[in-house]
């Protein structure tokens, strides 16, 4: 019996910790994109508000417009995903963020400045649970906290990159990348997504149907659910108030622009070994099993 024991616990430990590595190396290059186009305000909303005559006021609201769209989008899309299927979600949500990231290059007055914005914001709102649910259903259970924060890292990288892009003269080159990239990813995605949803497993069994408020606040889950939100809109506001805002201050007490860009790119190289740390932790002495479910 133990002999038996020791051979399965041996066979698992060479079990592939991912399922589909592809699946995650989309999820990391299409929030590296998305990261990019969120980040790159804090780096160029200085030049912008010259170029488009945006005084501090307007100047705060564009930067909290894509945010607002984020939320909305990131609800919207996550029940849209639920009830239609992954892929046609992420497809939209792609197409809107590179839309709206190509508008900001574009953009002509601060009007049209705060609709391309809204217009981002959604896009990358409904393809961000998409991407936690991708990196989690590439990686065995045992994994799966390790690769939702590999995942995690593309926001982190993406601020690297989009300090360094924003050193461009033109500061809306940062932008052009971060619209034109994630298009590049629609063929892999039609491809390697599945176009079915979570709906279709729940109509097969009305005993675990429930309603979204029931699924949050049910079974005694209130004090959870109300712990689990504060702590994540603490963390995201203190994470966008530096990256929105970080260059800003900096350059507004003499800070050249390098010198805040190389300030906010040390901030996120913390956040990458804060999202491998933290995966990592999580998994840590997990029981590894080659024929575990997709999700516990």
């Amino acid at each position: 019996m133990k002999r038996a024991e020791h051979q399965l616990a041996a066979g698992a430990a060479r079990s592939p910790r991912l399922r589909d590595p592809w699946l995650l190396l989309m999820a990391v290059g299409l929030g590296f994109l998305e990261g990019i186009d969120l980040i790159a305000v804090g780096y160029t909303l200085p030049r912008m508000s010259s170029d488009l005559a945006l005084d501090s006021a307007q100047a705060g609201l564009v930067a909290s417009t894509a945010l607002f769209g984020l939320m909305i989008g990131a609800i919207v899309g996550g029940r849209a995903a639920d009830l239609y299927g992954r892929r046609p979600i992420i497809l939209v949500s792609i197409l809107m963020m590179a839309l709206g990231s190509i508008g900001t290059a574009s953009a002509f007055s601060y009007q049209s400045l705060l609709i391309v914005r809204l217009v981002a914001g959604l896009g990358c709102g409904g393809l961000f649970p998409m991407l936690v649910t991708m990196a989690g259903e590439a990686a065995r259970p045992s994994f799966r906290s390790t690769a939702i924060g590999i995942m995690m890292t593309s926001g982190p990288l993406a601020g690297i990159a989009a300090g360094l892009l924003a050193l461009y003269p033109d500061w809306r080159l940062v932008f052009y990348i971060g619209g034109v990239g994630p298009l590049l990813f629609l063929p892999f995605i039609w491809r390697r997504v599945p176009s079915g949803g979570p709906a279709q497993e729940l109509e097969a069994s009305a005993a675990v149907r429930t309603s979204f408020l029931e699924a949050l606040a049910g079974g005694q889950r209130l004090i959870g659910t109300l712990l689990i939100w504060s702590i994540a809109f603490c963390s995201t506001l203190v994470v966008y108030v530096f990256l929105n805002w970080l260059p800003s201050l900096l350059r507004a007490h003499g800070v050249g622009d390098v010198e805040s860009n190389i300030a906010l790119i040390v901030y996120s190289v913390g956040g990458i070994f804060g999202n491998l740390a933290g995966g990592a932790g999580v998994d840590r002495n997990q029981a590894v099993s080659a024929d575990e479910p997709a999700f516990d």
